[in-house]
């Protein structure tokens, strides 16, 4: 009778084995996928070392120094973290607690709008904007630098919106109608990774028309960050869908009627072309099963 008992056992032992190895196995396919499209960037635009890193960039507004202080030590702990950019856009002096640590502020060299897209050509890794209001892990982050890695360099982020035409007009909807709707063409620059070398080229003197059109209207350079690299790639941004994602600022920093203007102009400026949508989500299916 004692050999028929743990027969029960016998089979939960072999099921927790089974289990393991099939863990293992599919953390291997994900680490090889991963290395495949970090590789396939390396051979089309990006060197190695932006392959491997991000800067984390916080635009200092006028945000309290406790604020900026909290978010430098919640996002420089994450895996593939290279460093924090303070973009200084303040006239007043930057403060002494900033100059005597390893946080790097850089002062925008070109005025208005697009002068957020102008220190880049000073670094070497990808970049990862975020509002210091807005927080997310670093499980998520990490998983969504992989993400990104897998790409051709398109826009990666938490936060999606759909540019579409309503009636005639072209209107930006935000996450609950994307939600709804299941599409999505458009990823905001608070919380999303960014190529640099995108970020370069969109300064150089190929893009000046684009950037001319963001001085005009004084706002929308994320809109047409978003017509620029899609120039490029002829691909969609892509959303991430992260569990510990909070967004601390309104969607639409400006009007939306200048924002649906933006839109219009841009669509014109790149020959009717619009921004494609897509309806493809990346989720983490390892924290998915496990938590």
């Amino acid at each position: 009778m004692r050999d028929w008992q743990c027969l029960p056992h016998f089979g939960l032992v072999v099921s927790h084995v089974i289990s393991a190895c099939l863990s293992v196995i599919f953390l291997l396919t994900i680490t090889l996928l991963v290395t495949r499209g970090s590789t396939r960037l390396d051979n089309n635009f990006l060197t190695i070392s932006e392959t491997r890193t991000y800067s984390v960039v916080l635009l200092a507004g006028e945000h309290p120094l406790s604020t900026l202080k909290s978010a430098i030590r919640a996002h420089s702990r994450c895996k593939s973290f290279h460093s924090v950019i303070i973009v200084w856009d303040q006239d007043s002096p930057v403060p002494s607690t900033f100059k005597d640590s390893d946080v790097r502020v850089l002062t925008p060299t070109t005025p208005g709008p697009n002068g957020i897209y102008s220190i880049y050509d000073q670094l070497e890794a990808n970049v990862f904007f975020i509002d210091p209001r807005s927080s997310v892990s670093c499980e998520d982050m990490d998983f969504a630098f992989s993400v990104f890695l897998m790409g051709n360099g398109q826009i990666t982020g938490f936060e999606p919106s759909l540019v579409a035409n309503d009636d005639g007009e072209i209107v930006e909807f935000g996450i609950d109608k994307v939600k709804q709707k299941g599409h999505y063409s458009f990823i905001s620059l608070n919380g999303a990774f960014v190529s640099r070398t995108w970020l370069v080229q969109y300064m150089s003197t190929d893009n000046l028309s684009a950037r001319a059109l963001v001085d005009r209207k004084n706002s929308c350079e994320d809109v047409a960050l978003h017509f620029y690299i899609h120039s490029q790639t002829n691909l969609p941004p892509r959303w991430v869908l992260a569990p510990s994602w909070h967004n601390g600022v309104p969607r639409f920093t400006s009007s939306k009627s200048l924002r649906h203007e933006c839109f219009r102009a841009f669509i014109d400026q790149y020959a009717g072309v619009e921004l494609p949508i897509t309806s493809i989500r990346y989720q983490n299916i390892l924290s998915t099963w496990y938590i």
